[in-house]
Parts: C-alpha cells; sequence; structure tokens
C-alpha cells in the first residue's frame, strides 16, 4: 500500500492481516527525512553539536557502535552463562563513563571501522555545563 503525505512524499506500508480477519496497517516506513531528523535528535541528546545533514547518517552509524558491541557481549554471556563475560562488561562500562576521554568502545571503533575514508570519527562530547558561563544573580 502506498499513501501520499504532505503531497510529495510516498509512504509505503504493509498490510497484515489479523486473527479475526481484518486488515491493519502493521508499521509505516518513516520517509527519509522523518529518520534523519530522529538521528540529528539523537545525536544533539548526546551532547554533540548540531551535525551538517550530510554528516547525520555517518555520525548516528558511529555512536550507535558501542550499543552493538554491548549487545553482542550481553547475548555472549547469556547463551555461555558467564559471570565473568559480564563482569567484564560491567568494568568496561563503568571505564566508558568514568573517564569518556579513555572510552575503549571509541578506541575501537576509530581503529577499525572509523579509520576507513569517508567515516567519521568518535571523540566524546564536550559538557554542556563545563562550556556555559554562570550568569551572576541579580542584586536586590
Amino acid at each position: 500500500m502506498k499513501y501520499t503525505v504532505n503531497g510529495s512524499e510516498t509512504v509505503v506500508a504493509s498490510q497484515v492481516t489479523s486473527e479475526l480477519g481484518t486488515a491493519d496497517i502493521s508499521r509505516s516506513v518513516m520517509p527519509e527525512a522523518g529518520r534523519n531528523a530522529a538521528k540529528r535528535n539523537f545525536i544533539l541528546q548526546l551532547g554533540f553539536e548540531d551535525p551538517a545533514p550530510a554528516v547525520v547518517p555517518l555520525q548516528y552509524s558511529a555512536l550507535v557502535f558501542q550499543p552493538k558491541v554491548v549487545l553482542i557481549g550481553v547475548v555472549a554471556g547469556t547463551l555461555f552463562q558467564s559471570p565473568a563475560i559480564f563482569a567484564a562488561l560491567g568494568a568496561l562500562l563503568w571505564w566508558s563513563a568514568l573517564f569518556p576521554q579513555l572510552n575503549p568502545f571509541n578506541a575501537l571503533y576509530n581503529r577499525t571501522i572509523g579509520s576507513r575514508p569517508g567515516r567519521f570519527a568518535l571523540v566524546p562530547p564536550r559538557r554542556r555545563g563545563a562550556a556555559q558561563k554562570r550568569r551572576p544573580e541579580p542584586s536586590r
């Protein structure tokens, strides 16, 4: 099924039949502009500066590298029933939180995928509070 949104974009949706025999639209595919807006919002929420539209997909894919690696670690720990894997994963995550400049996930990404030409290199975001000056309180 195709639907016209805003008069110009075509959004494709899949149609499924429920147990009752009625047809429902299960999910609409988000237009490209909407996906980029969601990715841009994710980047901004992590504390990075507003990226150029051409950089958004590259920066987003770089930023979701750590959650993908953590997911692999969680699945491996669950499959092998290994407390050692979870302990190592916990230590890596604590290290990343306490020392963002020395994040092992960023280092792994930068040495593997990020070293390719045209890819985005990961650096920790600047803390917003550190960059803002404190306003003086008005005198009474």
